[in-house]
């Protein structure tokens, strides 16, 4: 049974943490999940060896500052680290129960609530009162965070307990917390408190194009409009419609007789199933109609998307975004428009197109983009082994040009041709069969391939590279064995589908017991290089910033004068993210330095 204090003075609050030396769960309560848009109104604090709860009500702002406890335990640090280090406190995390949930089942939901009713068989101890905490009581707030830090202590008892009962190889998750997750919160907290700058006037430029571009395709297809008369029954009386819409779909497809290659659920409009107007079924109809639909549809995505928020949630200059550890299955991680008090974008959904990653970009501070090159066929060759993957890694060669001579016979290839040997390369790593690849292929490099010529391709990439398919075999087999496989750093991720008795549902799990490890490793060796990246005395003398991370590159800005010295910097950090293994994953990281995001390159790396 827990024994709760209440307390508004931070005398009491250094006696308990004083006689308190080990661990010790840490909660708080604010008015905003943003730091800038509200205030911690409590917090709670509950050691790891005993019972006690202490909840504090502080005086003032400054009484925060004056905090120091660096055995703290959390559930969701990101946050609460926050603002504590907001308000100047001197805190640090040693256990976070929501990233040691994650670390332990990736696959089940992760919030305190549904852990501590799930796991430890509480009941639910949410209470409508405090939904506006300004207006409620002190001993119901009281109640309310006391019973979360209790319910984190023993949570993490718990979680401590599954760590010493867990005996699959290769399974580290305390390890993966303390040297991965936990060190990555830092660099996430400077992104997300740096904000993403924005190019205001050239925002203005790029959405007056997009706005004419989209409304001379409206023209052109409005021209193409048949008469009323023409007409099924069921459109009659109702104005045309372009985009995701039943008019589109008989205009495209019945009136203009273009060829239907995807249908949805049938309807009574449709019995046969709708014609799909998706985006990668628009790229596989040869009509001048569905190509402006797919045009219309990519200006539309990028103008709702992207350009208005921009311009929405931009206005000052800057605008927000976070990160999520625990957002995916494999590690990576996702980004989201923070909060409804303080919206953004998600940073990891920009686009490729220049015109979008123009827009980002500081007046007077050059922009650096650190890059990880062919990252997942690295990762892939050193895991399964593959000694001529591994052999044109060692003389730093490019695998795509390589595959390009292979398929093509000659050195003389051209640029489409390197484009599907790249296909070939990301398509064929993770074992696609060849009867997918074609669509893969023109889905996302454009390239345009028949079925036999898929198969003979595949063919070739596995006698070329012919270590792949025996770690498929052995991946298979371990994950039969443990239920899901490990990556490089022994994160694990659990396939419990490998046990269905639906044929393709066991198999898609083989497939993610392939290509999970090695998105995780990737991502690992991301997280590593933020983290070593944000804590760098080097970089911060040189007055870079971090800005934003999407995928397998970082982005971050840096006085023109001290660009290339910091861009020298990066490329070392983040090519030595693989020194804690004892492989080595011959990481690679092109660095360019530019005036903007996707401007021209002034010096590269």
């Amino acid at each position: 049974m827990m024994e709760v204090q209440i307390t508004s003075s931070l005398k009491d609050v250094k006696r308990f943490l004083k006689e308190n030396t080990g661990a010790v769960v840490c909660d708080i309560e604010t008015t905003s999940l943003a730091v800038t848009k509200g205030e911690i109104v409590c917090m709670a604090f509950a050691p790891v060896k005993n019972q006690h709860v202490l909840v504090w009500w502080p005086r003032s702002a400054k009484s925060i500052s004056r905090l120091v406890l660096h055995k703290g335990v959390f559930h969701n640090a990101h946050f609460d680290l926050k603002w504590l280090h907001h308000y100047g406190a001197d805190v640090k995390c040693v256990w976070d129960t929501m990233l040691m949930a994650h670390l332990l089942d990736e696959n089940r939901k992760i919030g305190l609530k549904e852990l501590g009713q799930r796991v430890l068989g509480y009941d639910d101890w949410s209470l409508d009162e405090i939904q506006d905490i300004k207006a409620a009581s002190k001993e119901k707030v009281s109640e309310y965070v006391a019973k979360d830090v209790h319910v984190t202590r023993e949570l993490m008892k718990w979680q401590k307990s599954e760590i010493r009962k867990n005996k699959k190889p290769g399974f580290r998750p305390y390890w993966i917390m303390k040297n991965i997750t936990l060190p990555a919160i830092e660099p996430l907290s400077q992104m997300e408190n740096n904000r993403m700058p924005v190019r205001l006037d050239k925002l203005h430029e790029v959405e007056g194009l997009v706005e004419s571009q989209l409304a001379e395709i409206d023209q052109k297809l409005d021209s193409m409009i048949p008469h009323p008369d023409e007409w099924p029954d069921f459109l009659k009386g109702k104005d045309p419609k372009w985009g995701s819409t039943n008019w589109t779909r008989w205009w495209l497809y019945d009136y203009c007789g273009a060829t239907c290659v995807n249908r949805g659920k049938p309807n009574k409009h449709w019995p046969e199933g709708a014609p799909s107007l998706s985006q990668a079924t628009l790229a596989k109809v040869n009509h001048e109609g569905a190509r402006l639909l797919s045009e219309r549809s990519r200006l539309h995505k990028i103008m709702t998307g992207f350009i208005v928020p921009l311009r929405e949630r931009g206005e000052t200059g800057r605008v927000a975004t976070s990160f999520k550890l625990t957002g995916t299955v494999t590690g990576r991680l996702s980004s989201a428009s923070p909060s409804s008090d303080d919206p953004g974008i998600n940073s990891q959904q920009i686009p490729r197109d220049t015109k979008i990653r123009n827009l980002f970009g500081e007046k007077g501070l050059a922009w650096i983009e650190a890059d990880y090159s062919q990252l997942e066929l690295r990762v892939a060759a050193t895991l399964a082994g593959e000694q001529t993957m591994l052999e044109l890694f060692r003389q730093e060669q490019d695998i795509h040009s390589y595959m390009a001579e292979k398929l093509v016979g000659t050195k003389d290839f051209t640029k489409e041709q390197r484009s599907l040997a790249k296909g070939v390369n990301f398509g064929f790593l993770y074992g696609m069969h060849a009867k997918h690849f074609a669509n893969y292929l023109q889905e996302s490099y454009g390239v345009v391939i028949s079925q036999k010529d898929a198969e003979k391709f595949r063919a070739d990439y596995f006698n070329t590279f012919s270590g792949l398919q025996p770690w498929y075999r052995r991946q298979r087999a371990f994950c039969l064995r443990y239920g899901g496989v490990p990556n490089a750093f022994g994160r694990f991720r659990n396939l419990p589908r490998v046990y269905d008795e639906d044929y393709w549902v066991q198999e898609n799990a083989f497939r993610q017991a392939i290509n999970s490890p090695v998105q995780s490793t990737g991502s690992d060796f991301m997280l590593i290089s933020l983290s070593r990246l944000a804590g760098d005395l080097r970089l911060r003398r040189l007055g870079a910033k971090l800005i934003t991370t999407v995928h397998d590159s970082v982005c971050l800005t840096v006085p023109y004068k001290n660009a290339r010295k910091a861009a020298k910097i990066i490329k070392e950090t983040m090519e030595r993210a693989d020194d804690g293994l004892r492989q080595d994953f011959f990481i690679k990281a092109d660095v360019e330095i530019s005036r903007y995001w996707g401007g021209e390159t002034l010096a590269a790396y």
